[in-house]
């Protein structure tokens, strides 16, 4: 009952793992999140509510003291698992939350908290973002726009810096489920009935059948008429 609840867990965070468009700082905010989860569950357990475990609750006369300890000592070793295997992901907690949101760090108080990975030359990265954080059109864009649309809009001359550590944050992949969908798609493509496909044509269904963009063919037929 405990394998199947907890499984059940981490099914769910698998799940919010996979798709497409999602960013190293959506994927960190999952797996920072489960890990708290991680503490709750620990603390239903050993609080003998079973709020997060249905099927222990609904069995849980059956369940002994020593189980429910030992089922306890099972989280708190996955999330000391966590724990480790994603410190160095924590160390860009800061970063991302400047990448979010741009405007509500306060280098003044705080100091610029990003990564130097990300930002080569801080000082500079410094006095852009008091100019941007003065910046009226910027400010609305980013009310009305989502994150990666916003630094979109961010104009490369005046921002050159913090506009490249932005580029750099969204190039990183944090999960390989763009190259196993590929691979996924692929198998489709290229079946046993299609296996005389040359590699020029494969790339090209390959791109047609992975691209977001929709052709408008009504301005297409018009074109050719």
């Amino acid at each position: 009952m405990f394998l199947t609840d907890i499984m059940e867990h981490l099914q769910i965070l698998n799940l919010a793992l996979q798709g497409k468009e999602k960013i190293i700082i959506d994927l960190s905010q999952t797996l920072f999140s489960f890990e708290a989860k991680l503490r709750l569950f620990v603390n239903d357990l050993r609080s003998k509510i079973f709020n997060h475990f249905p099927r222990i609750k609904a069995n849980k006369i059956d369940i002994k003291e020593e189980k429910v300890n030992e089922y306890s000592e099972k989280l708190e070793e996955l999330q000391a698992d966590f724990k480790c295997r994603f410190e160095d992901l924590k160390s860009f907690k800061s970063t991302f939350a400047f990448f979010v949101n741009p405007f509500i760090c306060d280098i003044i108080e705080d100091g610029f908290l990003i990564s130097e990975v990300i930002l080569v030359k801080k000082a500079v990265g410094e006095l852009e973002l008091l100019d941007m954080k003065e910046d009226q059109a910027l400010q609305m864009h980013h009310k009305v726009t989502s994150i990666i649309e916003f630094w979109k809009l961010v104009p490369e001359a005046k921002y050159p810096h913090l506009k490249q550590a932005a580029c750099r944050l969204i190039s990183i992949f944090g999960t390989t489920y763009c190259c196993e969908s590929l691979y996924s798609t692929m198998k489709f493509v290229k079946s046993k009935y299609r296996s005389q496909l040359t590699n020029q044509h494969l790339t090209e269904l390959l791109r047609t059948a992975l691209t977001k963009y929709t052709p408008n063919f009504k301005d297409l037929t018009k074109s050719l008429r």
